[in-house]
Formats: structure tokens, sequence, C-alpha cells
């Protein structure tokens, strides 16, 4: 309650600053000339290498997407957008748990595939895929890296990287912007939100701050048939950002950051195609979840004429609890700290180098109901040193080579009550721990022919690495009791990349194409057996999986005002050998990677024209993306996923100072599998549902 009072605060100052800003500027506007709004296809500057170049230019794939265009379109979260990426989908629960999938790889069982960074801040968790929601607000940009990127990302980053980038505060000038939205979901009630940002300058050139703040609420669409209580799955999600940042010198910058997230869920987003809620374990009972995480960073950047130096410091703090059909609370902290230095004029030489070390604890306590309560206790400790050296081997073929050493060592101590001892009255706890250390190389060579200002050719061969982790106490635990052999975890997994790309601005810059193929050998992957199933699960490794395919994306803007996209991406990730657990077959020798769609697409339409007075604009924006079937596994049970089409539409009239928009999302009423299954034979599919069609109404604020 209290970021959403201050929430509400922000936004009403940023709204008064822009109502009462000066009348000469309003009589300004009004006197400007009212001309059609002129389509150029502007390039983005990302840093997706640790160093800025033109998104063109930078010989690797990677989309971006720049903070104010998501705003524009309505963005609150990556699920908003991030299908509109080649090669990629995300599955959002509603939690606040993100799954993303790149390139064919998905991860259903361990750490997370993709790296996740909130501005140079690693988002990662011990034996655990998800990754935190973050809102899409007040953003300068988002980068999605696509391929292992095990240089210099490192261990998480084994299918490709999300990078994160919040606006950091400006020198010299007040700004503030305020967005405001309403709407209703068919089959639920009203959804509202409010967010506010503000800039505010200290010291001329030398001290500023900035604050974010949002507040959104949505009812619930899914009924409880037993109880008879309808939208049982309402969610309200609160968020606060706070940065500071001090120049002392022209050349020594210090951004300070705190972010804090809030996100409580009444129910799963998991239904039947009644669209009645359903739990996984027990109809009747649902369960409740509520989120929470706290950030703190220190980013320095010290420049020179020779080289940059880049300190990163943070500290990362989690907690989630869910009560209902099971009680379960995870706890996870992270401290990581990367020192990176960058040359910048030392000839055809372009080096850049760092260490990185990163301390991470999980605790996880959970009571299932139908199994003894447990808890495990992991520690992490890693390390890496990285390099990456670039040659100009002429004006126009630039050739790059790195490595990095990555050192990984975890312990585990699993505690678990699994009887009772009638001779002394006491429950029986059994306790195992476990110690490991996992290590890589990882090399990255790539080629990159800029053949002239508009047309790049690349060829990128790199290895990823995901750790292993040791198999659950409690897990064998009951292998043990009921005689069956699961190992003591899994391995390590690997991914050698193999991909050619080509970048191209043709027509005047007025059409945009970049795709690339790859193919990429992926050994050991981690995937999930059952010891009971349905309930208690153990890891294994399912061989080698071959995985190729193609991305594509084009930009188009045929005339003043319109630009047209279309992204796609096709991949063909099969399971070279067949897993069983007790119940049966757990993934089968040439199946497709469970939770990816072969087939994405993505195509929308953005249209401007001016309204001829007051220098008004009218604009129009239509998004369609498609997911092809995607297999959805609990264990040995397969269940198929649906097609998904979703659509969004808005529509507004905007001037330079504020936008009146309506909107449509989900304009199919798409209620298809997203993810979920069915956890045994003979039970019912229960699976994640999108938020049905929902039309609503948004004002922005911004000076």
């Amino acid at each position: 309650m209290r970021i959403r009072k201050l929430v509400l605060l922000t936004a009403t100052a940023a709204m008064s600053f822009v109502l009462s800003y000066p009348a000469a500027l309003a009589e300004e506007s009004a006197q400007a000339a009212d001309s059609e709004p002129v389509t150029s296809l502007e390039e983005i500057i990302v840093t997706a290498l640790k160093r800025e170049q033109a998104l063109l230019q930078a010989p690797i794939a990677v989309s971006a997407f720049d903070g104010d265009f998501l705003e524009e379109i309505g963005a609150h979260q990556l699920a908003d957008f991030l299908l509109g990426v080649p090669g990629a989908t995300i599955i959002d629960t509603g939690t606040g748990d993100t799954q993303i999938y790149i390139r064919g790889m998905a991860s259903t069982y361990g750490d997370g595939a993709v790296g996740y960074y909130l501005d140079e801040v690693p988002f990662a968790f011990l034996g655990l895929s998800m990754v935190p929601d973050v809102r899409t607000f007040d953003l300068d940009r988002i980068e999605v890296l696509r391929g292992p990127q095990g240089t210099l990302y490192g261990a998480s980053s084994l299918a490709g990287t999300v990078r994160i980038i919040t606006n950091d505060p400006v020198f010299n000038e007040f700004q503030g912007k305020a967005d405001v939205f309403g709407s209703g979901s068919r089959g639920g009630g009203d959804n509202y939100g409010v967010k506010a940002a503000v800039n505010v300058p200290l010291v001329d050139d030398r001290l500023a701050m900035r604050l974010t703040a949002t507040t959104e609420t949505y009812d619930g669409w899914l009924h409880e048939p037993l109880s008879g209580e309808d939208m049982v799955n309402d969610r309200e999600v609160e968020t606060l950002r706070a940065k500071l940042r001090f120049a002392p010198t022209d050349n020594v910058d210090l951004v300070l950051g705190v972010s804090s997230y809030d996100n409580a869920l009444g129910a799963l987003n998991s239904g039947d195609d009644d669209g009645n809620a359903r739990s996984a374990l027990a109809p009747g009972v649902l369960v409740a979840t509520d989120q929470e995480y706290l950030m703190a960073s220190a980013i320095l950047t010290i420049g020179t004429r020779w080289f940059d130096i880049v300190s990163s410091t943070s500290w990362f703090d989690f907690e989630q609890a869910s009560v209902g059909a099971y009680d379960a609370i995870r706890e996870a902290e992270t401290i990581a700290q990367e020192l990176r230095i960058s040359t910048n004029d030392l000839g055809p030489w372009h080096v850049t180098a760092g260490v990185y070390y990163r301390d991470l604890s999980t605790d996880f306590i959970v009571d299932i109901q139908t199994l003894p309560p447990f808890t495990q206790d992991t520690n992490g400790e890693s390390w890496a040193v990285f390099s990456e050296v670039t040659y100009s081997i002429t004006d126009s073929l630039d050739a790059t080579v790195g490595l990095r050493y990555f050192d990984d060592t975890r312990d585990r101590s699993d505690t678990a009550t699994v009887g009772f001892d009638f001779t002394t009255f006491s429950p029986i706890v059994e306790t195992v721990e476990f110690e490991d250390t996992y290590s890589t190389t990882n090399p990255r060579f790539n080629l990159g022919w800029q053949a002239n200002d508009d047309w790049l050719v690349y060829a990128n061969i790199g290895k990823g690495f995901r750790s292993g982790f040791p198999q659950p106490g409690i897990s064998l635990y009951f292998a043990n009791l009921l005689g069956l052999e699961i190992g003591d975890g899994a391995e390590p997994e690997t991914a050698w990349s193999y991909e050619i790309g080509t970048k191209a601005r043709l027509a005047d810059g007025r059409l945009v194409i970049e795709g690339s193929v790859y193919l990429i050998d992926w050994d050991n992957l981690q995937t999930v057996i059952f010891v009971i199933p349905g309930q208690l699960g153990a890891a294994t490794n399912a061989g080698e999986v071959k995985a190729q395919g193609i991305d594509l994306g084009i930009t188009a803007a045929p005339v003043d005002g319109l630009e047209l996209t279309l992204n796609a991406g096709y991949s063909d990730s099969k399971y070279g050998e067949t897993v069983t657990d007790v119940a049966g077959i757990v993934v089968a020798d040439g199946q497709q990677v469970q939770l990816f769609p072969e087939f994405t697409v993505s195509a929308s339409a953005s249209y401007r024209r001016s309204l001829g007075t007051r220098g008004l604009q009218g604009m129009a924006y239509l998004r369609i993306d498609h997911t092809t079937e995607r297999t959805l596994n609990f264990g040995s049970v397969t269940t198929e996923g649906d097609k998904i089409t979703q659509g969004s539409v808005r529509v507004g009239v905007e001037s330079d100072h504020w936008g009146v928009y309506a909107f449509v999302d989900n304009l199919f009423d798409e209620d298809g599998k997203v993810s979920g299954g069915s956890i045994q034979p003979g039970f019912e599919d229960v699976a994640t549902r999108l938020r049905p069609r929902t039309v609503g109404l948004n004002l922005r604020l911004h000076f």
C-alpha cells in the first residue's frame, strides 16, 4: 500500500506539471506547421557486446526494443512483446514467474537457460528456471541476444540473454511522465493501473535522481465450481525504482539503484477448457502466491581516452510464498560483482576483459500435504574470468576470439520428516548433504564483414554452459525406499552453436532485413523424471539434442507514417534418446523438445497521421502473434498444447505531451493451453490460460 500511495502522489505531481506547463509552450505547439509524420527506420544503439554499437552493425543475432516504443504499444511486461523476437517464446503464469525460451532450447528443470539482466545486475536462481517479472515502464531499451552467450555473459546464457536497461537520471533537465489505464476482461472484472516517473536534477552536470513507481490491479476471470467463487485469480502488482547518478568529474559516473517488486495472486492462472480454476493436485484447492524482491546496485564507470572501466556491484533478495493445494516458501539471496575493462583507441584492436564473482543461496520449505514436509538449503559460489579480442583485418572485416573460464561450487542440505518413532514418540528426520563443483571453458569465434554501410554478414561459433545440480534429498530417500535407481543428480549441460547471419538496410533506409541460420549441438539436456508420479520429481539428463532453425526479421516503411514488421522463427529441436520413469516414457527419441513450438510468427502494422490541427496526430497499431503446438509435459504424461493466435489493437490521438488511446488485448479471445498438462494418467488437463479479451482506455502524459 505504501508503494501505491507513492505512485499516486508521483502521478499527481507529474500530471500537475504537464497540465500546468507554460501556456507559451502550448501556443508554440499550436503554431507549428501541420505536416505528415515522416517515417524513418531509426537504429537503436545497443551494448550487447559490452560496447556501444548500432544494432545493424553488431555481428550477432540481437533484437532491441526502445522503451518509448514499449510504452506507445501499451506493454506492461515481457510477455506483451517478446513474441516479436524471431525464435523466442515466453510463458507468464501470472505469479511473477516468467519462463523464456530461445531457439528451441527450453529448460524444464534446473537453472534457467536464458541469462536475465536488469541493467548490469544478473537475475538467477539455483535449480530454478524461472526469472522474476520486470514491468516495462520507464525503460531505455530491452535487448534480446539469441544463441549461447557463453563468454561475456556466462553460465546462465545457454540459449541466449535478455537485458533490460532502465533509464538513468538525466542531468540539468526536469522530466516527468504518467500513464493511467482502465480495462475490463470478458468473464472477469475491472483492471486499472497508474504508473509514474520523475527525473530531478540536483546539481548541474553532477547530480540527479530518478524515481519510477507503478501499481496495477487485475480482477480474475476463473471460476471455482466447488465453492462457487468467481474471479479467484485476481492480481496486484506494485513496483518502485529509485536511481541516483553522481558524476564527480567528466570521466567518472556512478549510478546507485534500488528496485522493489510485489506481486500478489489470488490463484494460479490455471484452469480447464470451461474456464474453471483447477489445481494440479486437488480439485477445489487452489494455490495463492505472493512474490517479492528487493534489489540494490552500484555501477561505476570510469572513462579515459584509452579504455573504460566498469564495476557492477549488486545485491538481490527474493521471496515467494504459496498457500493452498501445497504450502511453500522460497527465499533466495544473491551478491554479485563484475569488473571489466574495454579498450577505446588501440588502432585495429578492441579488447574487453573482466572478472566475475557471484554468491547465491536458496532456502526452500515445502508441504505438499500428500508427502512429508521437507526443506532444501542450497548455496552456490561461482567465479569467472573472461575476454573477447576483436581485430580489424581490413576496414570491413573484423575477427573476434573470446574465452571464459567458469567455476561453480554448490552445496545443499535437504531435510525431511519421513516417519514417526513410536518407541521414542518423536518424528524420524532424514538429512542428506551434497557438494559438487562444475567448471568449463567457453570459447567464441566470430567474423563480421561490413560490405558497406548498409549490409553486414557474420558467422559465429560459440559454446554455452549450464551447471549441474545434486538430486533432491527427499527424492533419493523415496527412490531408495522404492528400490529405484535415479543417480546423484543432473550433469552439466553444454551447447555448441554454429550460425551464419546477415543484416541489410535497403530502399533508402525504408526496408531492413535480418536473418540467420543456426545449428546447435546440445548435450546432456537436463530434465525431470518422477519418483512418485505427479508428486515427487528427480533430475536426470536426456542425452543429446540437435536444434536447427532459421530466424527472420523484416521491417518496412513503404509510405510516410506507416511501419510494418514481420518476425518469424523456425526451430527443429529433437531429443536424441528415450528417457523413462516409473510411470512410462518421459521423452521419446525424435520428439520435439517440450515447451517450445516449432514455428513462431509475429506481424504488426503501425500508422501515424497528422490530424491537421494544433499538432495532433492520430495513431493505430495492430499486432498478431502465432505459435504452433508445443508438447506440455508432466513427467511421463504427454499433453499437446494448442496453437495460439493472439492479437492486440490500439488507436489513439496524441500530441507532444499527451496521448489518449483505446485498446483491445487478446483480440481473438484465445484461451488455449500455454503451459501445464496432466500430472498423472487419468487426471484432467490443467493448463495456464491467457487473460480473456480485454478492452480499455489509456491516458499518457509526459514532459
